[in-house]
């Protein structure tokens, strides 16, 4: 009887052969597998351990402290670790998942990811480039450092030192972040050539901006959940029919809708759409849910062209920009008037602000926070119908009352 067919001698060394075969494959594979990881991980290693291209340092307290920090270049902007910064000047940090929260002078600072809102214990304000995140760590502007410790801690915090130690190109370095941030600058939005209008006529083209959006809620209530994005929505809303007709001007919404929108696409739609002023929404929120009132910031802007001193405005431009922040000021106190008589909230002032919206829009722009969310009265007050009404009709009136006032033009 003949053997099966798989006990055959013939069969049983082609089926050996087939799996040396397999076997050998298999294994030239693994190897070219682990060639190109080995390969992948050396460039990431170069990407990541290569030489920085610029090396600063800040100083602390008339330089008891000094932390020296290498940065990362994102769109033209350069990054620094700032955690790094925050321990070598004697602070303390927690990196959570939407937000790193800083302890620093005995006050604390949060600062949500992909955002310029900075909540600190003394202080709301905005950066003027979004904070980023990565890895297990959170990247600044450097533009953003200095003005960060002022506001949010009062203490002067001095960049001493920049020095290039490195050619690494900026493409070979990988960074995690959620949201790049986008680099419309001045130059950018400034290249079409128009001539902003700096309010010498009476508005003819008002653009509201709802902060926050999509998946950028903002502050939230801390009794019933109020979230900012779905607030600042319902108040430019009613802003746009209050201002249409306390000055018959044309309304843009820099958003409609409950979506993303970058810092840098608010002012660059303000700008395309030749808007003579642009107001920005928003509320406030602290650590303290004793905080609470509105308050008005305008960017400032003198010498930011001329290169020298606020004040000095020699060129044509920065003449330009000193009489953009002029009017944003005014504006903003006759905008605080007006909020002041209509509703009983405090009224928490006027203030200067580094603010990447307001200072790349070729107008005067203001930012208002009209209350806190944070505090259970303002909180209760903002989800009523009725009280944002009343502060969308103190804005405009408060624009009317401007424009009057200033005898720009007799608003009919």
């Amino acid at each position: 009887m003949s053997a099966p067919a798989g006990n055959r001698p013939g069969t049983r060394d082609a089926d050996n052969a087939r799996r040396n075969f397999r076997s050998q494959v298999a294994a030239e594979r693994f190897r070219t597998r682990a060639a190109g990881l080995l390969v992948f991980a050396a460039l990431v290693s170069l990407a990541v351990t290569g030489a920085p291209l610029v090396s600063f340092r800040f100083s602390a307290e008339e330089g008891d402290r000094t932390a020296t920090v290498d940065s990362v270049e994102q769109n033209g902007i350069d990054y620094v670790p700032f955690p790094d910064i925050v321990t070598a000047l004697g602070g303390g940090y927690r990196v959570l998942p939407a937000s790193l929260h800083v302890d620093f002078a005995g006050d604390r600072a949060r600062i949500p990811f992909n955002d310029t809102r900075v909540e600190a214990s003394l202080n709301v304000f905005s950066l003027r480039y979004p904070l980023l995140r990565e890895s297990a760590t959170a990247l600044i502007a450097v533009a953003d450092v200095t003005p960060f410790f002022k506001q949010a801690f009062r203490v002067d915090v001095e960049q001493v030192e920049s020095a290039r130690h490195g050619q690494m190109a900026a493409a070979d370095v990988t960074v995690e972040t959620l949201d790049e941030p986008q680099a419309l600058g001045r130059e950018a939005t400034g290249s079409r050539g128009r001539t902003p209008p700096a309010l010498l006529r009476a508005p003819s083209v008002i653009v509201i901006d709802a902060g926050h959006g999509g998946s950028d809620a903002g502050a939230e209530g801390g009794t019933n959940r109020l979230q900012e994005k779905q607030l600042t929505l319902a108040v430019a809303r009613n802003l746009a029919h209050a201002v249409k007709a306390a000055l018959r001007a044309d309304v843009f919404l820099t958003r409609r809708d409950d979506v993303d929108v970058s810092l840098g696409d608010r002012a660059l739609s303000a700008n395309d759409n030749r808007g003579d002023l642009l107001i920005s929404i928003h509320a406030g929120a602290s650590f303290s849910p004793a905080a609470h009132g509105f308050e008005i910031f305008y960017a400032s802007r003198s010498g930011s062209l001329s290169g020298g001193a606020p004040g000095e405005t020699d060129s044509g431009p920065a003449r330009l920009e000193s009489r953009i922040e002029m009017q944003s000021r005014e504006i903003a106190l006759a905008v605080a008037r007006s909020l002041d008589q209509a509703v009983s909230a405090v009224n928490r002032g006027v203030h200067d602000i580094p603010s990447r919206l307001l200072e790349e829009a070729e107008m005067p722009a203001i930012l208002i926070e009209i209350g806190f969310l944070t505090s259970a009265t303002e909180e209760a007050l903002l989800e009523t119908e009725a009280y944002r009404g009343r502060i969308a009709e103190a804005i405009a009136a408060g624009l009317r009352d401007y424009v009057e006032s200033a005898g720009i033009a007799e608003v009919e």
